[in-house]
């Protein structure tokens, strides 16, 4: 139903300015992300989301650019407001140095690159992203492997199966790359998917920000309140002992649904001025200093055709009382 709401509104979408849906929805700040931008095929991607070649990404940055202002973290974070937009990329990926950041530096863009404390340096892979490669580099599963998945996902086919492996079962995807002959240290060796420790300073003496992403990217609402907790301040911890950050951001990998207003008060105690930032796009929080983003790569669409959509759907959450999060 919502699939199909949404096609409905993205034909609509032209038909309306942009202007006109600011002034008509009194939506809070549109925060878009992404992940990666690339004119080559990431094997490690290609099954999970699009990537946005160069072509698209900067297309979508002269749109917006139109429509509204881009701010730095720190100013957006002293005084949100509908009118001006932050741009931050999750995952901490060697495209936001190669890619990104040119493109970034040139069109005087300001964002905020958020780090998995994991992955920084490419020391491991996040598990979807193994699961992406598996199925890259290993299409056709042997009986071993088709077992060992039979066991946990049932009636699944391979392709569903690696897709479906949450994080408490991502063990799996290291005995089937065993089983296969896939080895994630070399293809982290070899094509180092993320950014470095240097990198990362590279960004930021180029006048970008830093954030923290969790330790190993988990869906939050499938870990205790205890590790949700453990993972975000080491995290923050890790940005600002490795990379100095003085006020420190976080964004929820994935999204941040379920999380209960018990974290919030947590990390609050613990990171006052901590800023941190969900996916669950044009939404009211009751959470001080949470705010949503809206993925921009979902789906191959122009920026205009998917924020003009998103603040149509959210006219219509605002008139069915949907448009705000509560906390338990």
């Amino acid at each position: 139903m919502k699939t199909l709401l949404l096609q409905i509104l993205r034909i609509g979408s032209p038909l309306v300015t942009q202007k006109w849906l600011l002034n008509t929805s009194k939506a809070p700040p549109l925060l878009p992300f992404y992940h990666a931008v690339s004119d080559n095929r990431l094997a490690h991607i290609s099954h999970l989301y699009p990537v946005p070649t160069t072509k698209k990404f900067i297309a979508d940055l002269e749109w917006l650019s139109k429509e509204f202002t881009f701010v730095d973290l720190k100013t957006f974070s002293q005084s949100p407001h509908p009118n001006q937009i932050h741009l931050t990329f999750d995952d901490g990926l060697k495209q936001c140095l190669t890619t990104i950041a040119p493109i970034l530096v040139r069109k005087g863009i300001p964002a905020t690159f958020f780090l998995n404390s994991a992955f920084v340096d490419n020391k491991d892979l996040m598990y979807r992203y193994k699961a992406s490669l598996l199925l890259e580099q290993c299409p056709t599963p042997s009986a071993t492997s088709l077992e060992l998945i039979s066991s946990t996902l049932p009636s699944k086919t391979y392709k569903q199966a690696l897709l479906d492996i949450r994080y408490p079962n991502r063990h799996l995807l290291d005995q089937i790359a065993e089983t296969e002959g896939v080895s994630f240290r070399e293809f982290l060796e070899k094509e180092q998917p993320y950014l470095t420790s240097q990198q990362v300073k590279s960004l930021q003496q180029q006048g970008f920000t830093v954030g923290a992403h969790s330790i190993d990217h988990p869906r939050y609402h499938l870990i205790s309140l205890e590790e949700q907790l453990h993972q975000t301040l080491e995290s923050i911890a890790f940005v600002r002992g490795q990379f100095g950050v003085a006020h420190p951001s976080f964004a929820f990998p994935f999204t941040d649904d379920g999380v209960s207003a018990a974290f919030f008060q947590q990390l609050q105690q613990k990171e006052p001025e901590c800023i941190t930032f969900g996916g669950a796009g044009l939404k009211i929080e009751s959470i001080h200093n949470q705010y949503q983003r809206f993925p921009l790569e979902k789906n191959t669409h122009s920026a205009m055709k998917n924020v003009k959509t998103e603040y149509l759907y959210y006219l219509i959450k605002r008139a069915t009382s949907k448009h705000k999060i509560t906390r338990r």
